[in-house]
C-alpha cells in the first residue's frame, strides 16, 4: 500500500507540474537554475585554497570536492539542499506536456558554499559563466534563478555587476586579486552575454545582506518561512519560522581556512557589508526581533517580500496540572532551525505555485 501511495503521489506531482511547465513556457522561461546555499557545497571551508598553496594536483582537489558534495547529498538529501534527484523530478514534471524542441532546461549550479565574501564572489563568476553558455538568442527569453539561503547573495552580486556602477567596478578590482587575468577576461565576456537577459530571481530564506543592483532586466521575489517576530525562546520548536534567515546578517561570516586575503576582505566589506563575525553582530542577533526586507544599492526596498508559514513548527503539549509543563519534540535540528524546509521535495509544488502567482500572475 505504501508503494502504491508513493506512486500515486508522484503521478499527481508530475500532472501538477505539467501545467506549471505550460505557464512557464507561455512566459518565455527557457532555463531554470537551482542554487544551493552555504555549507552544502563542495568546499565549504576553503580547503582547496590550502591545497592549491601547497601544490596538490588539481585532480586530487577536484576528487575531494566531488566526494564532499556526494556526502552532503547522501546525508542531507534535499534538506537545505538541491540534489540532482530534486532537479530531475522538477524537470520531468514541467516538461512532461511540452514538445521536445520546446522543453525548459533545468540545471543545478554547484559552488564551494564558503560563508564569506570571496566564496560568494567566485560563485557569482561561475554562475554568470553557466548562464552565458545556455542563454537564448531571443530577446524575450527569461532565466529563472531559484536559490536557497546565501545563494541569494550570489544573485545580488550578479545584479550589482549588471548595474555597472561604481560598486561593480570596485568588485571587479577585487576579483582581479583572486582569479587570473584570463578568467577575468572571460567573466567580462560572459557578463556581456547576459546583460540583456531577463532574470527572474527567487530567494528562499536568504538573509538580508548584500544590496541588489538597480537596473530594469530583473525581477525579485524573496520568500521567507515566517510565523511571528523572532525570539530565542522559540528556537527549539522553530516557533517563529526561519531563524537562520533572521540571524544570518552582516558580520556573521566565518573565518576562511586560508587567511591570505586580509586586505581584500576589508575592501569587500566597504562595498558589500561587514563580513566576519563580531560582537556588534551578536548583539543585533539578540536584540532585533523584526525581520528586515531586502534593499537595492540606493537603499530602497526591492522586490516582492513574502512571509509564508511553511508549517514546520514542532508539536507542543501543555499538561493541564499545576504547575503546567510544556513538553514536545524539539525539531530545530531536523528543520535546520526552520531554514532547511524550503527545499524538501514536498514543498516543490507549493514553492513553484507561489512563484507562478507572484511573478507570472497566474
Amino acid at each position: 500500500m505504501l508503494l502504491v501511495k508513493i506512486i500515486v503521489n508522484e503521478i499527481k506531482l508530475i500532472q501538477s507540474l505539467a501545467q506549471v511547465g505550460k505557464t512557464l513556457q507561455k512566459n518565455n522561461v527557457c532555463n531554470i537554475f537551482f542554487v544551493h546555499g552555504t555549507f552544502v557545497g563542495n568546499d565549504p571551508f576553503g580547503m582547496s585554497w590550502v591545497l592549491d598553496d601547497i601544490w596538490v594536483p588539481s585532480w586530487v582537489t577536484e576528487n575531494l570536492r566531488n566526494l564532499k558534495k556526494n556526502f552532503t547529498d547522501t546525508s542531507l538529501s534535499n534538506l537545505s539542499n538541491f540534489t540532482e534527484g530534486y532537479k530531475d523530478v522538477f524537470s520531468a514534471g514541467i516538461n512532461s506536456a511540452l514538445q521536445n524542441n520546446k522543453q525548459i532546461a533545468c540545471m543545478n549550479f554547484q559552488w564551494d558554499s564558503q560563508n564569506n565574501h570571496i566564496g560568494r564572489l567566485k560563485a557569482a563568476t561561475g554562475l554568470v559563466a553557466q548562464m552565458a553558455r545556455v542563454i537564448s538568442a531571443s530577446e524575450d527569453s527569461k532565466i529563472l534563478l531559484i536559490g536557497h539561503s546565501h545563494a541569494g547573495q550570489v544573485f545580488a552580486l550578479i545584479t550589482l555587476f549588471l548595474e555597472q556602477g561604481e560598486r561593480a567596478n570596485n568588485l571587479i578590482d577585487c576579483l582581479g586579486e583572486i582569479i587570473s587575468q584570463q578568467e577575468l577576461d572571460s567573466f567580462h565576456t560572459n557578463l556581456k552575454k547576459i546583460e540583456n537577459a531577463h532574470l527572474d530571481i527567487v530567494t528562499l530564506g536568504t538573509p538580508v545582506r548584500y544590496p541588489w543592483g538597480v537596473y530594469k532586466k530583473y525581477r525579485l521575489l524573496n520568500i521567507v518561512n515566517h510565523r511571528s517576530d523572532v525570539y530565542l525562546n522559540g528556537l527549539l520548536f522553530t516557533r517563529d519560522g526561519d531563524y537562520v534567515q533572521h540571524w544570518g546578517i552582516e558580520g556573521t561570516d566565518t573565518i576562511p581556512v586560508d587567511d591570505n586575503y586580509p586586505d581584500l576582505f576589508e575592501k569587500l566589506d566597504k562595498n558589500l557589508d561587514k563580513g566576519l563575525l563580531d560582537a556588534e553582530s551578536l548583539h543585533k542577533i539578540r536584540s532585533v526581533h523584526k525581520r528586515r526586507t531586502h534593499v537595492d544599492s540606493k537603499g530602497n526596498e526591492v522586490g516582492i517580500n513574502l512571509f509564508v508559514d511553511y508549517q514546520d513548527q514542532g508539536p507542543r503539549v501543555i499538561l493541564l496540572k499545576f504547575p503546567p509543563w510544556l513538553i514536545g519534540k524539539p525539531n530545530c535540528i531536523e528543520t535546520v532551525f526552520g531554514h532547511g524546509f524550503y527545499t524538501l521535495e514536498k514543498n516543490m509544488l507549493p514553492n513553484i505555485k507561489i512563484i507562478i502567482k507572484n511573478l507570472y500572475n497566474e
